[in-house]
């Protein structure tokens, strides 16, 4: 299970390392286990919280640009 100080850390990670032309869903992978915590990542629950991180960012990203645009 997945806490809610992770999800931050991770959400935040995810967001600003989405804007570079590094793998963000790397880091997103590769950080729990490099800071020992004990995440089930082939968990239903947890593929759905990456899911739902891409998609918040890219409604973020859209919303921005377009905002831009106009």
């Amino acid at each position: 299970m997945i806490t809610y100080i992770q999800a931050i850390i991770l959400g935040a990670l995810q967001g600003v390392t989405e804007l570079f032309p590094i793998s963000s869903l790397g880091h997103t992978v590769i950080l729990p286990t490099l800071l020992g915590w004990h995440i089930d990542q082939s968990a239903n629950s947890f593929v759905m919280f990456l899911v739902a991180t891409h998609l918040a960012t890219a409604l973020v990203l859209i919303g921005f640009f377009f905002k831009i645009g106009h």
